[in-house]
């Protein structure tokens, strides 16, 4: 799959939002009862930029045109999110995928990853060696020594930039508005979840 261009990078602050799917049934004494319906959160981020050249603006619309709008989906790298001191972000309970009893290897979501503990079904698992860099579109990989288990729920903490698998939020965009658009409302992206 296709990486969303790292050059132009957005302007600052970068924001990402987590969506988290939670149904609330109110009782009549007004009492709440809540239920998780995600596991996971979905993300989406809306991406502004500053001053850009002919040629990023083009880079951009190219990159929308070949995606065709939101139905293609592509991998997000947020390189951009840092804690006070400059440093990649940290990580819990991030999907990896699960098990059929015969993979061994797993895209982790992020690259130039560290401190990672790899779980199955939140159990930590140790018999795992990494490559750094040698997944889809430039993520670090783990192999375990035994494959996972069919259906085990595979996860992991980590240090480092997370990868998202995103889709544009507009499906409808014209070449004259897209360049305001950048400068001013900004791009849309949306995380696209596995079915």
């Amino acid at each position: 799959m296709v990486v969303y261009p790292t050059s132009p990078g957005p302007q600052f602050p970068f924001e990402v939002v987590s969506e988290y799917k939670t149904l609330i049934s109110t009782f009549e004494t007004g009492a709440e009862l809540a239920h998780q319906q995600w596991r996971f959160p979905k993300r989406s981020t809306n991406l502004k930029y500053d001053v850009l050249t002919a040629a990023e603006i083009k880079t951009l619309w190219d990159f929308y045109t070949a995606r065709k709008g939101s139905l293609l989906p592509f991998w997000f790298f947020d390189t951009y999110s840092t804690d006070d001191n400059g440093n990649p972000l940290s990580y819990t309970d991030e999907y990896v995928g699960r098990g059929d009893a015969a993979a061994t290897t797993f895209d982790l979501p992020g690259k130039t990853t560290s401190a990672r503990t790899m779980y199955l079904d939140g159990i930590p698992d140790a018999g795992v060696t990494y490559q750094s860099g040698t997944g889809d579109g430039g993520a670090d990989r783990v192999t375990f020594t035994v494959a996972p288990a069919s259906g085990k729920l595979i996860t992991v903490d980590f240090t480092g930039h997370i990868r998202y698998k995103m889709r544009f939020a507009q499906d409808k965009l014209t070449r004259e508005l897209f360049r305001p658009r950048l400068y001013k409302t900004g791009i849309g992206l949306v995380e696209r979840k596995a079915a």
